[in-house]
């Protein structure tokens, strides 16, 4: 009786081919920035109880979940870069904060199944919570005031929430985007000639 060589794993086998059909990373910065710039000058306007969605964290935990965390950290990193030029006074903390995101979320990547876009929609969820609870520990080890800490916890609940719904078509218009119908090419006969 021979032994089967096939063995269980975390998409360790998939990661070439989802590296493969990921975004090339200069598409990836270019939609990352596209995102900072829409955030930062359309979506204030949207403002619910001082929450806004946030465009970067969605393309940030998508890329990551895609590719993993050394490439997702680059993106991670640079969008939360752009938001702290963007935004200002912030001192660099949205870019560690994206940052760290980028790399959960890329390290999940092997045990994460990112095809389901019920499964990307939590993703996005639990990136934007984390996020906003890294941004703000940066802050307060830079001295932000910690007795505005369940104000910071009221606004992160609804921005992930707000983040989230805003995700939802997203990830639903790459989902069906990506699913394309078989297309039957005609065989040229060989035997005929």
């Amino acid at each position: 009786m021979a032994a089967s060589t096939t063995s269980l794993s975390f998409r360790s086998n998939d990661r070439e081919i989802a590296a493969a059909s990921a975004p090339s990373i200069a598409l990836a910065v270019g939609v990352v920035a596209l995102a900072a710039i829409l955030q930062a000058t359309l979506l204030h306007v949207a403002v619910i109880r001082n929450a806004t969605p946030s465009l970067v964290l969605i393309v940030v935990v998508l890329y990551a979940l895609r590719v993993g965390a050394e490439r997702g950290l680059l993106i991670g990193a640079l969008g939360g870069l752009f938001e702290d030029a963007l935004t200002g006074g912030t001192g660099g903390s949205w870019t560690l904060a994206t940052a760290m995101v980028a790399i959960v979320a890329g390290a999940m990547s092997r045990f994460f199944f990112s095809d389901a876009p019920q499964a990307l929609i939590i993703a996005v969820a639990l990136g934007s919570l984390l996020r906003s609870a890294f941004f703000w520990s940066i802050m307060s080890l830079g001295g932000y005031p910690s007795g505005l800490a369940a104000t910071h916890l009221h606004t992160a609940i609804l921005q992930a929430l707000y983040t989230t719904l805003v995700a939802i078509p997203i990830i639903l218009f790459l989902a069906r985007s990506k699913e394309r119908p078989v297309q039957r090419i005609k065989l040229r006969d060989f035997r005929s000639t």
